[in-house]
């Protein structure tokens, strides 16, 4: 498969972005009362081709958490 010079959506979540989408999360929580004490982040990778046309799409579970 050709190179697209671009990683994959999987690959392009930093340790960095990881720590901002968790604080975003818990400061959302936290000034939401009423919501479900337990929360998850999932992750959604889409990958299209050349044509613009969806190759891959894929929902992970649990993909960002704390630890």
């Amino acid at each position: 498969m050709p190179s697209t010079g671009f990683c994959t959506p999987e690959e392009s979540i930093t340790r960095g972005k990881k720590r901002k989408i968790i604080a975003a999360a818990g400061s959302y929580w936290e000034e939401h009362q009423g919501l479900p004490p337990d929360w998850r982040i999932d992750f959604i990778a889409i990958e299209f081709d050349a044509k613009g046309k969806t190759k891959r799409l894929e929902h992970t579970e649990n993909a960002i958490s704390e630890s």
